[in-house]
């Protein structure tokens, strides 16, 4: 009996029992199959080169599998998937590797990202901005030339942040763990790279960081329209300025977007896990992914389902791409209007924010 009950403890149990493995695991499954299709179509051998449609689709195949993968990190973040927390982290480690983060620690993933909805704000670890204002030039020059050519030059900066600050600050929050998984992940990495390389040549590994900047600018343009939150940097022992006070439900509710893929077509909204739905999310943090489109007609049902707060990506567009240089740099993330055909003009947007890397 006690052996049973062991086995049974030892088992993951989907939070939602009823559709935990159609939310849950298919999309883990698709998440490898895609990220692993891409890789194949990069590597496959054959006495003619690839055609340019079959490189397209692997950077295509491999950039989606990762999104998927990156946004199931998050719900393994709010313990959404499974009943147990050992469960979710073994899950959630898993998807860091599929999306191609396996230097990154899914418990700091976690205590960041719950922050962030605790204290209402962009709670992170690293002022990217400040350290690129007392840069040289150059760098800052071409971080900002790479940004104004929608390469995701933050991003990656601060992806390879994450695999080196545990070793450079061993009093970082959660060191021993983070360092761990960098020195096992990192050079994993790195040997994948060299594998690529060795299979197919530069081209292959170009194609693959191709796919890894569409891959982080699907992340980036999602997490630059979410809030008009204020940035906060942790205390000396690594906690938070907590979130009553001014930073109330109300706060949370009028500084939070939701940046829609389509209005019009809902189902396509999944390609990023309903990741727009960023208002129902925070209403209800551990609601499934797969839950937050009935929420989020619920939330609206009385204003005929449209609301200041929802954004759909077309008015977004302009903006993202006027104010990619600005958003480097600047700290105010701007404002929204509440009606208008341009409401989002005076919408800078946020970036470095990403619940992988912060």
């Amino acid at each position: 009996m006690g052996g049973w009950v062991l086995l049974r403890d030892a088992l993951p149990e989907f939070r939602d029992k009823h559709h935990g493995w159609l939310g849950y695991g298919l999309p883990l499954l698709y998440a490898a199959a895609a990220h692993a299709a891409g890789v194949a179509l990069l590597v496959s051998p054959g006495p003619r080169a690839p055609s340019t449609a079959q490189l397209a689709a692997s950077v295509l195949l491999a950039a989606h599998g990762r999104t998927v993968a990156a946004y199931l990190v998050h719900e393994a973040a709010h313990s959404s998937v499974f009943t147990r927390p050992r469960h979710n982290w073994v899950y959630g480690t898993l998807c860091l590797w599929l999306c191609g983060a396996p230097y990154c620690s899914f418990s700091h993933v976690r205590k960041l990202h719950i922050a962030h909805h605790y204290d209402r704000a962009d709670t992170v670890e690293f002022d990217y901005r400040s350290a690129l204002k007392a840069a040289p030039a150059i760098l800052r020059g071409c971080v900002l030339a790479l940004e104004w050519a929608f390469c995701p030059a933050v991003e990656m900066l601060m992806h390879v942040r994450s695999a080196v600050a545990p070793f450079l600050n061993r009093s970082l929050p959660l060191a021993a763990e983070r360092r761990l998984m960098s020195a096992i992940g990192t050079p994993v990495a790195l040997a994948f790279w060299a594998f690529l390389v060795a299979r197919s040549g530069m081209m292959a590994l170009c194609l693959y960081f191709l796919s890894t900047a569409v891959f982080l600018q699907i992340l980036s343009v999602h997490d630059a329209f979410q809030h008009t939150y204020t940035v906060l940097l942790p205390n000396a022992d690594g906690t938070y300025v907590t979130g009553p006070g001014p930073r109330t439900p109300a706060y949370e509710e009028e500084n939070t977007y939701s940046p829609l893929i389509s209005e019009s077509w809902p189902l396509v909204n999944a390609l990023t896990l309903n990741f727009g739905m960023h208002n129902a999310h925070h209403r209800k943090p551990m609601t499934p992914w797969y839950k937050l489109p009935a929420l989020h007609r619920e939330m609206y049902a009385k204003s005929g389902g449209t609301s200041a707060q929802v954004l759909p990506m077309t008015e977004l567009w302009g903006t993202y791409i006027r104010n990619r240089l600005r958003r480097v740099l600047e700290e105010d993330y701007g404002v929204v209007a509440k009606a208008g055909s341009d409401r989002a003009r005076a919408f800078v947007g946020s970036l470095g924010v990403s619940f992988l890397t912060v």
